[in-house]
């Protein structure tokens, strides 16, 4: 796999206002690879409308409609100190996989539901504790 020029995008979701139908911010599945890769997701939403709840309501939305496409995986990469989106993304299912320099990675299987996911994880536990010296 080799790295894009251009990111290619898979789907992109404009957010409107609704009074006067202006595009205010975006989410969108891109791939930066070439070849069968992870996409990432990206959202961005204008500095007037942050912190009004917004873009809590539009990314659930549009995860459900990203499970139509072969890949069920996605990537998102967020500031360290964006601390809204870094929530919105938990509150939505991604997983903290790590961080690098300023930046944390999150991923999401869009196929585990929260329950799947609340039994491996006390499935997890349990061996752990099971197995604790």
């Amino acid at each position: 796999m080799k790295a894009r020029m251009n990111p290619k995008v898979w789907s992109k979701h404009e957010i409107t206002t609704t009074k006067r139908w202006e595009t205010i911010g975006y989410i969108q599945m891109v791939s930066y690879l070439t070849g069968k890769s992870t996409p990432h997701l990206e959202f961005a939403i204008d500095e007037a409308y942050q912190n009004q709840g917004i873009m809590s309501k539009e990314l659930p939305k549009y995860l459900k409609r990203c499970k139509k496409y072969d890949n069920n995986q996605l990537i998102a990469v967020v500031k360290k100190d964006n601390v809204a989106s870094r929530r919105l993304l938990e509150k939505n299912g991604f997983i903290n996989v790590g961080n690098i320099d300023d930046n944390v990675t999150y991923i999401i299987d869009l196929r585990l539901t929260p329950e799947i996911i609340e039994a491996e994880v006390k499935k997890a536990h349990s061996v752990f504790n099971f197995h604790k010296y």
